[in-house]
């Protein structure tokens, strides 16, 4: 009993040792990148890999640095930071600073990268009607969705959370008594984008349901009043309408 206590104590301890902090940094294509460390005291080496190959191998730290391929030219170790320049989107991974120490010992720290594609501006799309309407926001993101989030400004006013929001899409009750313009921002590390201001009378659900309700309230009225103003006229022109029953016919009949 004993025994396997140590042992799940031993595994426990090995497990500990082993968990690493992952240092994390956005960046966009064509930017450059400084990761910053700082040599601990009795440092003889300094080496820093990409995945499982070498970027720079200072042996010597009285001596210059030798760099490897495919960092070599765009890469520049100091004992403060490592610099890339130019990034790719090959560039994305782990890379690993690896200390060695006059006492032979090493220590690693280890530094996640992403290589983001930088954002396009958004556009407002919508469809509704007079009683709800749904905004869509398009961010146009075919990579890294999952970093990019997006809020809405009403009125120079962020909406909150507790909005009708879900990611892209807006909805929007009452859209007649919440006119003006909207815009949507898109976010992700290191870069936004904003769209143009997209104003809710705009939307062609609303436009439609306008028009329609134009034209039933405001145009036919007159029209029908033109109609019954002609036939008022023509009856105190011609005379009274009467209806005279045919009963040979089985009809009526219209006569002035």
């Amino acid at each position: 009993m004993w025994g396997c206590s140590y042992f799940v104590g031993v595994f426990l301890i090995s497990v500990s040792a082993s968990i690493q902090k992952v240092y994390t940094e956005y960046r966009m294509v064509n930017q450059d990148i400084s990761f910053s460390f700082k040599s601990p005291k009795g440092t003889i080496e300094i080496v820093w890999k990409f995945r499982h190959d070498k970027i720079v191998d200072w042996s010597d730290l009285s001596k210059e640095p030798v760099y490897y391929q495919p960092y070599r030219g765009r890469t520049v170790i100091n004992k403060n930071t490592l610099s890339i320049n130019e990034l790719r989107k090959e560039d994305v991974g782990i890379y690993t600073l690896e200390y060695t120490f006059e006492d032979g010992n090493t220590e690693e720290f280890k530094y996640n990268l992403t290589v983001l594609d930088p954002l396009s501006k958004p556009k407002i799309t919508c469809n509704g009607n007079l009683s709800v309407v749904h905004m869509i926001c398009n961010k146009n993101v075919t990579s890294n969705e999952d970093l990019v989030k997006i809020k809405w400004i009403y009125k120079r006013v962020e909406l909150q959370d507790n909005d009708p929001i879900t990611d892209h899409l807006l909805v929007i009750k009452d859209p007649l008594n919440n006119k003006g313009a909207y815009v949507c921002i898109v976010n992700q590390p290191g870069n936004s984008e904003e769209s143009d201001p997209f104003q809710m009378e705009d939307c062609d659900g609303v436009m439609y349901q306008r028009h329609r309700y134009f034209i039933f309230f405001v145009l036919i009225p007159p029209f029908l009043l033109v109609g019954i103003a002609l036939v008022y006229q023509s009856i105190s022109k011609h005379g009274k309408l009467v209806w005279i029953n045919f009963k040979s016919e089985r009809s009526k009949r219209l006569i002035w």
